[in-house]
């Protein structure tokens, strides 16, 4: 079992209390895994879209993305099932936070440096401007996250044991985000077409 779940703690060490060099054993072994997850998970994106002749960043915005984020939507789950709804809450908006900031921009920022370095501009030209591309996703996510952030503002509030307010968060917030990736969906399908 421990072998299925990458428990390297486990595997190597039986679940002794670590060490400085089982703990650098472990820490290495993980990071190994994660990485050769993230390189298969980005060669499926490619294959996908070339059997699907469609660009590789329409398959990334929807398998890469659900993929990535199925850890957290599983810790989320039961954060809130234990009761922890900040947790679970918080666990979404830190890992999004994370990804944007230092999983896109820490290779962004390499990226460019090493062609600046190079005698390059430093700047990575996406596509051209037109129909179907990447500033078309842009427009929408910015449009969905003010509805999204919107709709977080305007819930209920009550006052909290600690003073004060809480926002009461509940099944038709749900619904509501569920609906919001339904139109995400359909809107990158459409622009597949």
């Amino acid at each position: 079992r421990a072998l299925c779940t990458f428990d390297f703690h486990h595997i190597f060490y039986k679940g002794r209390d670590f060490s400085p060099g089982s703990a650098w054993v472990v820490l290495t072994c993980s990071t190994a895994t994660i990485a050769a997850a993230c390189y298969l998970l980005s060669e499926s994106v490619i294959l996908s879209a070339e059997a699907l002749h469609i660009e590789p960043y329409f398959t990334a915005v929807i398998f890469g993305a659900a993929a990535t984020s199925v850890p957290d939507t599983v810790i989320s789950y039961k954060n809130a099932m234990k009761g922890d709804y900040d947790d679970a809450v918080a666990n979404a908006i830190g890992s999004n936070i994370f990804d944007i900031c230092i999983a896109l921009g820490v290779p962004l920022a390499l990226y460019s440096g090493v062609q600046v370095l190079n005698g390059g501009s430093g700047i990575i030209a996406l596509e051209k401007s037109g129909h179907g591309g990447v500033q078309d996703l842009r427009i929408v996510l910015v449009i969905l996250s003010i509805v999204i952030v919107g709709m977080f503002v305007s819930a209920p509030k009550k006052e909290g044991e600690e003073g004060g307010s809480v926002l009461l968060i509940g099944k038709r917030h749900g619904y509501g985000l569920l609906f919001l990736y339904a139109i995400w969906i359909a809107f990158v399908v459409y622009q597949v077409m």
